[in-house]
């Protein structure tokens, strides 16, 4: 037979964001689908193990769009107040270097031009890396417009 009491409930208080020099804590955190309280909007945001790990997906596909493409998360961590049942998340980010996109070469089109095709291409040559805009080309490739 196994007992098991559950703890209190404890509520997010805050969300800190560690080693982002690029992109700020407020963008990051509105990339996460966890948030910090917010007395009007969240006054009892809770943590959800698998949906504050799933924002480490969310965080690293902002860095990716904003050409951070080796951006890593180094760390989590939940950290409880017991006494005030409330936790502070910290996520801890190394951003690695910025790209840029480089030389674009349109080939293989038959349906249309290569102007009407560059035009499709959100991509720029010199700007910032998107992986978020390279994602949308491959969508119009496999509908198969590209």
């Amino acid at each position: 037979m196994f007992r098991i009491e559950e703890g209190p409930k404890l509520y997010i208080d805050r969300i800190v964001i560690e080693g982002n020099k690029a992109l700020t804590a407020g963008q990051i955190k509105d990339a996460m689908s966890t948030k910090e309280r917010l007395y009007w909007i969240f006054p009892f945001s809770t943590v959800q193990r698998k949906i504050f790990d799933d924002d480490v997906d969310r965080i690293l596909q902002v860095y990716a769009d904003h050409g951070f493409i080796q951006a890593r998360v180094e760390s989590t961590e939940i950290v409880p107040d017991l006494a005030r049942k409330k936790v502070t998340l910290r996520v801890r980010v190394v951003e690695g270097p910025q790209f840029r996109t480089g030389t674009i070469t349109i080939t293989g089109n038959e349906l249309l031009t290569t102007e009407e095709v560059r035009k499709l291409v959100k991509l720029q040559e010199g700007q910032v890396f998107n992986r978020g805009a390279l994602r949308d080309m491959r969508v119009l490739e496999e509908v198969g417009v590209l």
